[in-house]
């Protein structure tokens, strides 16, 4: 007797478990785990062939028992005419399948290849059950048997006299209906197996059942009265041998968008669903149970109860006989540890106060879908949202459209939250974050909550935590604008989106990495708006801008600019491009991506995805006739060759490299590779930088440090030359900090540069021919007069443009040696 198919074997995601089997069973030794651990059964398949391990003709007698299905010989068996009416041969040579016989509702079927059903074979066979209301036996048959049968079956197209009409039970509503002769059983295609909704779909009473709200809130509120589908049990934790199953009402289960729709939540959540047709009276009592449900209900239509005269009415909780009841969850669902409220921060100007939490969702197990997973699977393609806020996007993309207010406040950002619109949400946060000029949007999922923060001047804030089931929606929303895989979970994705936010043109970089509680996504903010820095506005002062300008005047050398991510490198160099561009001077850039646009200058982006790297764009510079090269970064001895290479063939080329201080970059170059000879001909300065926070102008008042820090002080700004301090008193030293007001951030309001520049000298090129370590080159620069960034930061400090604790915080491995005060 064949074996259900309703208990077929689950679905395995190794086939480890079948390795472990042989072994047991003494059919291959031991050793052979470490092996074959990490194969699937294709594989395994594959090796025990080659290997000759296993003879051929048991390999599915194995299946067999391993599965616990039964073993089946074809051979002259006679192949039902109406059971390969059900299956066309494509699909039938697909998955290696033959439907052998058909009996009444039961249908009986030889699998050839055992391991397809640790992929996609269980999924269609369990959706013909599901789609045709036919039960399904499996059994196993060699390969050669099966191929046999198909050419045997599918070449004799006769027709097949129809069976006798049996009685048969449907589910559990103790109504008897009969059976439709075979020849009547319409053929199942691809398309039936995706998408196809039986037309006799059962009925389902909502109106006087409670569900509970964990179940309920699984497709969000919107989604369900937009696209009148509802979730009324759920069988997520099955027995060992059933698939996961989901309950859906829709008021039209045939109608091609629902359709579309369900096939989408099976496919994404490796789900079955169990559909409905529920009236409108059900929908309107399901959608009222959603807590904290917004008003504007449909209106009850009249519904023409004839025209499903012939589909069994279901109670509600009922399940296909095959099916085991699901364990219903009574009560109120557990609330939020966290609401969607702001906290207590230093962030300017805000004076947080608690607010109501937002609609209680599935804490644990997450949404089904989200309303952005819907329009983006119905449009086939991320495009801008509709301004009413239903989920697409603006074809100007233009968020600020989305909003009825400016947001300047966490306050007023927990009560977009509370909203739930998850486009308006998106928006908000953006918007809050270039109001207090934020760098970088960090959405983090913790066990019980959702965490967002904004790093402001260099430093995280926390700005409001939320629920935990708004995470889902939220990151689904962001991949699309970003034109991610939103059902790609499991590996880190990068993308990008331009929009409109708070009147600016911002670039958006987007970065997702998967973590324990789900994806962690962080969004920096490039302000396209904002306009280039100067090299004096952006702190670079006396020796420091008069050893730049000389070197960024000659026509050719390499001008490196060196620091870790987020120092402000590229900005410098941007400075300097804009510094000496003018009509008669050829100007490309390469860039990764491109963060500002500078009129009169040539700018590409570079894509390595598609093989367009930095050191593909250099060979294709070169040809372009240039005077002026921006590599935006160098990455490995390629680029670094290339560049060395332009910059002595007669082109200035500017880049940015990462070490901790100029100093290093010349040991650096040499261990990827470069010649250290070429490194010495090529350089013109190296420039080594930080960012330090600006003490705030409105609430600046005097401060005291240690003593030991004091002397500390001294002692650096001794070995500066005399003429690099003027103005300065060296013995009596005085500093300063923000008390911190409405203007600023904790003392703190905007960043400034503290900068060594490296020129390179005779005796530094003699070093770097002997690779010397980066130390004895900087003794060598700060004798020829170079300032570093601790004693340039010191200077700012007496200056009252910053402060002592930010000039240690930035250059702590330069001052390990400092003396601590007690």
């Amino acid at each position: 007797m064949a074996l259900n198919v309703s208990q077929a074997p689950p679905v395995r995601a190794s086939g480890r478990q079948f390795v472990e089997y042989l072994v047991t069973r003494g059919k291959i030794a031991s050793g052979f785990r470490p092996i074959l651990k990490n194969r699937d059964l294709q594989q395994i398949n594959q090796y025990l062939a080659e290997k000759n391990l296993v003879n051929r003709a048991d390999l599915p007698k194995l299946y067999a028992d391993y599965y616990g299905l039964p073993f089946i010989s074809l051979a002259g068996k006679e192949i039902s005419g109406g059971a390969t009416n059900l299956i066309p041969r494509d699909v039938a040579q697909k998955f290696q399948v033959v439907p052998y016989q058909l009996d009444g509702k039961d249908i009986y079927i030889a699998i050839g290849r055992p391991s397809m059903l640790q992929s996609s074979a269980p999924g269609a066979l369990l959706r013909l059950r599901q789609q045709k209301g036919l039960d399904i036996h499996l059994s196993v048959a060699s390969e050669a048997d099966v191929s046999s049968a198909i050419d045997r079956a599918y070449r004799i197209n006769q027709p097949v006299a129809s069976p006798p009409i049996n009685q048969h039970l449907v589910n559990d509503s103790h109504r008897f209906e009969p059976t439709p002769p075979s020849s009547m059983v319409k053929s199942l295609n691809k398309t039936d197996l995706l998408n196809e909704v039986d037309p006799r779909a059962k009925d389902v009473d909502l109106t006087t059942l409670k569900i509970p709200h964990e179940v309920l809130v699984r497709i969000p509120y919107n989604v369900a009265k937009k696209y009148r589908i509802i979730v009324f049990g759920t069988n997520l934790a099955p027995a060992q041998y059933e698939p996961p199953l989901i309950q859906v009402g829709a008021v039209d289960p045939n109608e091609t968008q629902t359709k579309e729709i369900l096939a989408y939540i099976e496919q994404k959540n490796k789900v079955l669903i169990d559909r409905y047709r529920i009236s409108e009276a059900s929908l309107i009592s399901a959608l009222k149970q959603y807590p904290n449900q917004p008003d504007g209900l449909p209106a009850v239509k009249t519904v023409d109860s004839s025209s499903n005269t012939q589909a069994p009415v279901m109670k509600p909780g009922d399940r296909p006989a095959n099916i085991q009841r699901e364990k219903t969850i009574g009560g109120p669902p557990p609330q939020p540890a966290n609401n969607s409220q702001p906290i207590k921060t230093t962030l300017p100007p805000v004076n947080p106060a608690p607010t109501q939490p937002p609609a209680p969702g599935p804490v644990e197990s997450g949404l089904v879908l989200s309303e952005a997973d819907i329009t983006n699977k119905l449009t086939n393609e991320a495009k801008p949202i509709q301004g009413d806020g239903t989920g697409g996007q603006l074809d100007d993309q233009d968020l600020d459209k989305l909003l009825n207010k400016p947001i300047s406040t966490p306050e007023e950002l927990a009560e977009v939250m509370k909203r739930g619109v998850v486009p308006e949400i998106i928006s908000a946060l953006l918007f809050l974050g270039i109001r207090m000029k934020a760098s970088d949007v960090h959405i983090e999922a913790q066990k019980k909550s959702v965490r967002f923060r904004y790093r402001i001047d260099g430093i995280l804030h926390d700005v409001i935590s939320a629920p935990l089931f708004m995470h889902a929606p939220l990151i689904s929303r962001i991949k699309i604008l970003s034109k991610m895989k939103i059902d790609e979970q499991r590996v880190p994705q990068d993308g990008r989106f331009d929009v409109v936010i708070d009147k600016r043109q911002v670039d958006l970089r987007v970065s997702t990495l998967p973590t324990v509680f789900g994806e962690k996504v962080v969004m920096r903010l490039l302000d396209k708006s904002a306009a280039i820095m100067s090299l004096e506005q952006l702190g670079i002062t006396e020796a420091n801008f008069d050893t730049l300008v000389s070197s960024i005047g000659k026509p050719y050398g390499i001008i490196l600019s060196t620091g870790p991510t987020g120092s402000g490198k590229t900005t410098t160099l941007y400075a300097a491009l804009n510094r000496i561009s003018k009509p008669g001077i050829n100007i490309i850039t390469l860039e990764d991506p491109v963060e500002y646009e500078l009129p009169g200058i040539n700018q590409s982006q570079v894509k390595p995805q598609i093989g367009f790297t930095f050191a593909d764009g250099l060979r294709s510079v070169l040809r372009q006739d240039p005077n002026v090269i921006m590599v935006g970064e160098i990455r490995d001895l390629e680029t670094a060759a290339m560049a060395t290479h332009a910059a002595l063939t007669g082109h200035l080329v500017l880049s940015t490299l990462h070490t901790n201080d100029a100093s290093g970059a010349l040991p650096r170059l040499i261990n990827m590779g470069v010649e250290p000879f070429l490194i010495t001909s090529s350089i013109n300065a190296v420039i080594g930088q930080r960012l330090v926070r600006k003490v705030c102008d409105q609430c600046r008042e005097k401060t005291e440090i240690p003593p030991a820090i004091k002397t500390f002080i001294k002692n650096e700004l001794a070995q500066v030359p005399s003429g690099q301090l003027k103005d300065l008193n060296l013995e009596q030293l005085v500093f300063y900090k923000g008390r911190g007001c409405a203007n600023c951030s904790n003392g703190y309001n905007g960043r400034i540069g503290i900068f060594e520049v490296l020129a390179m000298n005779e005796e530094i090129e003699e070093l770097a021919v002997k690779k010397s370590p980066s130390s004895e080159i900087k003794k060598a620069a700060v004798k020829n007069g170079m300032i570093t960034m601790i004693q340039d930061g010191f200077i700012k400090a007496l200056k009252g443009i910053t402060t002592v604790d930010e000039v240690m915080r930035v250059t702590t491995a330069s001052i390990k040696d400092a003396p601590q005060d007690g």
